[in-house]
């Protein structure tokens, strides 16, 4: 019986340190993640504010060729 119990301890020990594993993984990949959707959150903001800038632009030259 001995011996059964230390094969499953075994196999208990290393399937807790490959869930860890995996685990860390993971997080590390949803860290990367997040950081790629907020730079891609800033620039989107970039251009929303670029664009905004050329439709005031825009509505203002016409107004002024309007007149």
């Amino acid at each position: 019986m001995g011996l059964f119990s230390k094969k499953e301890s075994k196999v208990s020990q290393d399937t807790n340190e490959n869930l860890q594993k995996i685990k860390d993984d993971i997080e590390n990949d949803i860290e990367d993640l997040e950081s790629k959707i907020k730079e891609k959150n800033e620039r989107l903001r970039t251009i929303i504010e670029k664009i905004e800038l050329s439709k005031k632009e825009y509505n203002e030259i016409v107004g002024k060729i309007i007149q």
